[in-house]
This record gives structure tokens, C-alpha cells and sequence, in this order.
């Protein structure tokens, strides 16, 4: 993963690798994602992108990012507190979503 996407149209579902929305982008909303892929190295894609609707994007490589990043270093910490707050956003919709199907089968198993 070697870019990261900007949302100018349109609306996008944030997924998880079991197919769970924990997220919907606007462009409104913080409506970027791929960050991860330009802040680290060696980063592989911990979540699914699903268009909700006719969807216009703008990609940016890491090089580019870079690049930017030289002439605007204040970049680098705006992105990087974003993606920390969508990490936390991810990792308790992972929570929930475990929490839900342990009460589903406990239920099930009582019937």
C-alpha cells in the first residue's frame, strides 16, 4: 500500500475485514483514508472501502505525500491524529460487534 485517497464527491462505507461497516466517509467528515500506508512503512490495508454512491476520488502516493510533507511538516500530525482517531473507532466497533454475536449464541444455546 503505497497511497492514500481523498473523498471529493460522494460517500464511502469503512469495512471491516469481516465485511462490518464501522464508518461512513463524506467528504465532510474527514473524507480521507489510506493514511496508514503513508505514515508507516510496511503497511498492509486493515480495512475494506465500499461506495455508497457515485463516488469522485483524488489519490496521493507517498511520494507526493513526502514530498508535501517537506515544504508542510504540520501535515504530518494532522493526519496522524485522524488516523489514530479512526483506529480507536475501528477497534470498538470490533468490540461491539464480538460483544453482539457472544449475546446472539448465548441466547441461541438458551433456546
Amino acid at each position: 500500500a503505497n497511497e492514500m485517497y481523498f473523498l471529493i464527491h460522494g460517500k464511502v462505507e469503512v469495512l471491516t475485514k469481516d465485511m462490518e461497516v464501522v464508518a461512513v466517509l463524506t467528504p465532510e467528515n474527514a473524507g480521507f483514508f489510506g493514511e496508514s500506508a503513508l505514515l508507516l512503512d510496511h503497511v498492509h490495508r486493515n480495512v475494506n472501502i465500499r461506495s455508497v454512491r457515485f463516488t469522485s476520488l483524488f489519490r496521493l502516493k507517498k511520494k507526493d505525500f513526502k514530498t508535501t510533507l517537506s515544504k508542510y511538516p504540520h501535515l504530518n500530525e494532522i493526519v496522524a491524529k485522524e488516523r489514530q482517531k479512526k483506529l480507536s473507532q475501528l477497534v470498538q466497533a470490533q468490540k461491539l460487534s464480538r460483544f453482539f454475536k457472544k449475546s446472539i449464541d448465548i441466547q441461541r444455546s438458551a433456546s
